[in-house]
C-alpha cells in the first residue's frame, strides 16, 4: 500500500511541475529545499510523539499488570 502511494505521490508531482511549468511557473530552488526541509521536520515530530505514545502504552501495561499481580495476591 504504500509503494503504491508513493508512486501517485511521484506522478501527482510530477504533474502539478509539468502544468506549472507549461505555464511559465517553475518551481524556485527554494521549493527543492524547503519541501524537504518541511518532511524531515514532520518525521522529527512524528518520531517524538511516536516514542512517548509508545512509552504511555508500556507504562499501562506496566500498571494493569501490577494491578492483576497484587488482585492475585503475588
Amino acid at each position: 500500500m504504500a509503494r503504491r502511494l508513493s508512486i501517485v505521490a511521484v506522478l501527482l508531482i510530477g504533474m502539478a511541475v509539468g502544468y506549472l511549468s507549461a505555464r511559465g511557473l517553475e518551481p524556485t530552488t527554494a521549493h527543492f529545499l524547503f519541501i524537504p526541509a518541511v518532511g524531515l521536520v514532520g518525521l522529527v515530530i512524528g518520531f517524538v510523539l511516536g516514542g512517548r505514545a509508545a512509552e504511555d502504552t508500556r507504562a499501562g501495561r506496566d500498571r494493569a499488570e501490577q494491578a492483576k499481580a497484587a488482585r492475585r495476591g503475588h
